[in-house]
C-alpha cells in the first residue's frame, strides 16, 4: 500500500479519561488518506488499552509506547520519526476536529505550496465558551517585538487565510520542514516546556519558510482543569516561564536578547504582581 498523505501525530499523556473522544474525531474525518499514530509517553492508566482498541480495529491507527517518559519535545519527534506521510498534523488529546478540518487545511496547504514556501497551516482552536462568542477583527497572532512575547488569538474567525509570524501547536506541517529544522527541541526548555514550539517555528521561519492562519479549518479545545503545566502552583508555573522564555530569547535572536530580556522581564513582574494584588484583594471581600 501506498504512505498516507498525511500523519497525525497524537502526544498523550494518562488521558484515557478523554483520549477516545479525540480520536472518534479523527476516525469520522471527510478526508481519509490519514494515519493516526497515537504517542503514549509510558502513562500509567488505561490510556494504552484504549488506544490499541482502535488500533486492532481500524488498520491506519498505530500505538507507540514509550518505555520512559519523554516529555512532549521528545515524544513529538518520536512522531516525526515514526511518520509515514508527507504532512505531518500534530494534535492534542483535549482537541476535537470538526469533521472538513483536515480537508480544509490540506487544500490550503496545496493551493499555497506553489506560490510559497510553506511551513505549516494552522486551524481554527475555540472552547466551549468562545464558540458561542462573535469574532473579532484582531490578528490571530500578535508578536511583541521589545519582549519576544506572543499574545494569541487563534479562535478568531477571519475572511480568508491569514499569515502569521509562528502556529500554535496544533499545526499541519510538510515533514521535509520539520526535518530540516531539526525538530523540536529536547532538554532545552523544562517543567512547563514552554516555548517548544515557539523554538521549532521561529527555526522554521529561519530558513525562509511562512505560516498561515486557516480559520474555516475549526477544532473544539476541551482544556482540562488537571494535568501537564496545569497540575503546577502559580509561582512554578511562572519560573519556567521566564526561564525558558529567556533561553528561547538567547537561542532565537542570539545578541537582540540583551536587549529583549529587561523589557520582557519588566513586564512579566508588572503581571506576577497585578496578579498577586488582585488575588488579595478579591480575598479581602469574600472575608468581609
Amino acid at each position: 500500500m501506498p504512505p498516507p498523505r498525511v500523519s497525525i501525530l497524537l502526544p498523550t499523556f494518562n488521558r484515557g479519561k478523554i483520549i477516545g473522544e479525540a480520536i472518534e474525531a479523527i476516525i469520522h474525518q471527510n478526508y481519509r488518506d490519514w494515519e493516526l499514530i497515537v504517542l503514549d509517553d509510558n502513562s500509567s492508566d488505561n490510556t494504552a488499552q484504549i488506544s490499541l482498541e482502535y488500533a486492532k480495529k481500524y488498520p491506519n491507527i498505530h500505538h507507540h509506547h514509550n518505555r520512559i517518559n519523554l516529555g512532549q519535545p521528545g515524544n513529538r519527534n518520536i512522531g516525526i520519526s515514526l511518520s509515514k506521510g508527507e504532512l505531518i498534523f500534530f494534535i492534542e488529546d483535549d482537541l476535537i476536529l470538526d469533521k472538513e478540518c483536515l480537508t480544509i487545511l490540506v487544500q490550503t496547504y496545496d493551493k499555497l505550496k506553489d506560490l510559497i514556501k510553506v511551513g505549516g497551516v494552522m486551524p481554527r482552536l475555540m472552547s466551549i465558551l468562545q464558540k458561542k462568542m462573535k469574532s473579532t477583527k484582531c490578528d490571530p497572532i500578535i508578536f511583541n517585538p521589545l519582549t519576544g512575547e506572543m499574545y494569541l488569538n487563534y479562535w478568531i474567525q477571519c475572511d480568508d487565510v491569514k499569515e502569521v509570524i509562528t502556529p500554535h501547536a496544533c499545526t499541519l506541517y510538510p515533514k521535509s520542514v520539520l526535518i530540516e529544522a531539526g525538530g523540536y527541541p529536547e532538554n532545552i526548555y523544562i517543567g512547563n516546556c514552554y516555548r517548544e514550539e515557539s523554538d521549532l517555528n521561529f527555526r522554521v521561519l529561519h530558513q525562509g519558510y511562512h505560516f498561515f492562519y486557516q480559520s474555516k479549518a475549526c477544532a473544539l479545545h476541551k482544556v482540562q482543569e488537571s494535568g501537564g503545566c496545569r497540575d503546577f502552583s502559580f509561582m512554578k508555573f511562572e519560573y519556567y516561564k521566564i526561564r525558558n522564555h529567556i533561553v528561547f530569547l538567547i537561542r532565537i535572536f542570539r545578541l537582540k536578547a540583551i536587549f529583549m530580556i529587561p523589557f520582557y522581564l519588566l513586564e512579566r513582574f508588572f503581571r506576577i504582581g497585578y496578579y498577586i494584588l488582585s488575588n488579595r484583594s478579591l480575598k479581602r471581600s469574600s472575608e468581609n
